[in-house]
């Protein structure tokens, strides 16, 4: 989950993927009643009016938080590139030079996603505080939020679409039985919908389903 960064002789540790933060973050502590009757509370609250501009705003702020870790563990790689090779020349004032500058900007963009991680931490925590909800509530609505967000880019791209291949991929074992039916609701709903959207659109469907050995 975890790369660590190193700045100098600063050391830290970067989440790469929010959303997994997020998901884990709600599921520590959530409580709730879960499944389906959880889901449709969440979607209540992320579609109400008095919240969902703010919920918006916190999708905003952590796509920009993801955008700011990718930039910086690509500035470390980039530093650790040069290091390797300012080791083999040390006398290479050209490669000194590139590899001081590296570690600056790695430096800057370290700083550059702990503050935006910060900001969002801060927007979370002032939503839960003045909205009432509980912090869980309010980071599986951002996930929730996120996740509508994607689903409109790709119904968008379907619009145009002359065909189409999809896959799902689902787990069949035994723990997941209680979960088939509204598996099967969803699927006739997805492709229900991507028909309505684009009525001439050709697609094949794909199934992978993971049973127990």
């Amino acid at each position: 989950m975890y790369e660590t960064l190193r700045c100098g002789k600063e050391k830290t540790k970067i989440d790469i993927t929010v959303r997994q933060e997020v998901r884990e973050m709600s599921a520590f502590g959530g409580g709730g009643v879960g499944g389906e009757a959880e889901d449709g509370l969440i979607e209540s609250v992320v579609e109400d009016p008095t919240y969902k501009p703010a919920f918006g705003e916190l999708d905003d702020l952590a796509n920009r938080v993801e955008a700011d870790k990718v930039l910086a563990f690509e500035a470390n790689e980039r530093r650790k590139s040069l290091k390797l090779e300012h080791e083999r020349a040390p006398s290479d004032e050209a490669l000194t030079a590139s590899y001081n500058a590296s570690k600056a900007i790695a430096k800057e963009r370290l700083a550059q996603s702990e503050a935006s991680q910060s900001t969002l931490t801060a927007k979370i925590s002032q939503l839960s505080a003045t909205s009432g909800l509980a912090p869980a509530v309010v980071l599986k609505g951002l996930d929730a939020t996120h996740q509508k967000a994607e689903t409109r880019k790709v119904m968008d791209m379907l619009k145009d679409a002359q065909t189409v291949d999809m896959c799902f991929v689902f787990d069949t074992t035994g723990s997941m039985r209680p979960a088939f039916d509204c598996l099967r609701t969803h699927i006739r709903q997805i492709l229900t919908d991507i028909k309505k959207l684009n009525p001439f659109m050709q697609y094949r469907i794909g199934l992978v389903a993971y049973k127990d050995p």
